[in-house]
This record gives structure tokens, C-alpha cells and sequence, in this order.
């Protein structure tokens, strides 16, 4: 088969347009209006949500990797924790949803850490 046909650079190209795609269509997917925004913010929406989607198939790479490696060799292949956590970071990037997950959760933190320092008496 031919270099250019091998499946590490099929999944490279696949990865990378479907990585262009949610940076150029993501706020059309997750209805977020854009009409009334700047350049410089919609620029960040792309580059954010390319690289979300971006992330999530280098960790979907990875685990495809591990797995065909296993199964060639036929070894007992182990669930760990680590692998559970690689698949859901694959499974929430390639299909859009890690820029939404990390800003909820950095989002979380803050008013968390401001409703514990409005509790015990500090600056909210």
C-alpha cells in the first residue's frame, strides 16, 4: 500500500479537516449568534474550537494506537484509569464539545472559589 494511503496519514487528514470543520462551523452547530461580533472574536472561536477538536483526535489516535498494538500482539487488554480518561477526552474533542467542558469547568471553579471566600469572610 501506498505511504500516502497508510492509516496514520488518512486519520491525520481526517483529523484535521474534521478539526477545521468545527473551528469554521461551531457556533453554527451549538447555535451560538455570531452576527453582531468582532473579528478578533470569531477568529477565537475558530482557534479554539479547532484546536478542542484537534486535541481530541490526537488522544483518539492514541487510543486506536494502543488498541490495534494490543490485538496485533494478542495481549489481555487492560481497562485503566487512564485509558478511560483518553477515550472520554477523544470522545468529547472529536465531536466538539471540549472547549464547551473546559470553559464550564474553569467557569465552575471560579464561582465555586467565590461563593468558599464570600463564606468565610474574604473578598468574593
Amino acid at each position: 500500500m501506498s505511504a500516502l494511503f497508510s492509516l496514520p496519514v488518512l486519520f491525520a487528514i481526517l483529523a484535521i479537516g474534521m478539526s477545521v470543520f468545527y473551528g469554521l462551523r461551531a457556533c453554527e452547530i451549538f447555535s451560538v449568534p455570531i452576527s453582531d461580533r468582532k473579528p478578533s472574536w470569531r477568529f477565537h472561536q475558530f482557534w479554539l474550537n479547532f484546536l478542542g477538536s484537534g486535541v481530541g483526535w490526537v488522544a483518539a489516535w492514541a487510543v486506536l494506537r494502543a488498541t490495534v498494538e494490543c490485538a496485533s500482539v494478542d495481549c489481555a487488554l487492560s481497562v485503566s484509569p487512564s485509558a478511560v480518561s483518553l477515550f472520554f477526552l477523544a470522545f468529547i474533542g472529536v465531536t466538539g464539545y471540549l472547549p464547551a467542558t473546559i470553559v464550564g469547568a474553569i467557569g465552575g471553579i471560579n464561582e465555586f472559589v467565590s461563593k468558599l471566600l464570600a463564606l468565610i469572610g474574604g473578598k468574593p
